[in-house]
């Protein structure tokens, strides 16, 4: 905790990794907000699978899909994976401003 709040970026994920095994999922999101911050991009792409499945709150797929190309821009290999999938499939038809 002590890191994370000294602005270590992967003190900041553990602590969201921990509090979403946890299941505390608002928890996890703040910690996770915090290192994406940083441009921390497993940080980035875990916000997005929360936000994608409505853990700890609504499913947001905006706010998933911001995520997801965060992550991917910042060398995500899983993020540009599900990027290439979900254009494919067609599922990611909304715009973004990034």
């Amino acid at each position: 905790l002590k890191a994370a709040n000294q602005g270590h970026v992967n003190a900041m994920r553990n602590l969201g990794n921990m509090a979403s095994n946890k299941l505390q999922y608002k928890e996890a999101k703040e910690w996770f907000l915090k290192a994406a911050q940083y441009n921390d991009k497993i940080a980035c792409y875990n916000l997005a699978i929360l936000y994608e499945n409505g853990y700890g709150e609504k499913i947001n797929l905006i706010e998933a899909q911001k995520f997801f190309l965060k992550a991917a821009e910042y060398g995500d290999k899983d993020a540009q994976l599900e990027m290439g999938l979900s254009y494919l499939e067609g599922r990611r038809k909304c715009k973004i401003d990034h």
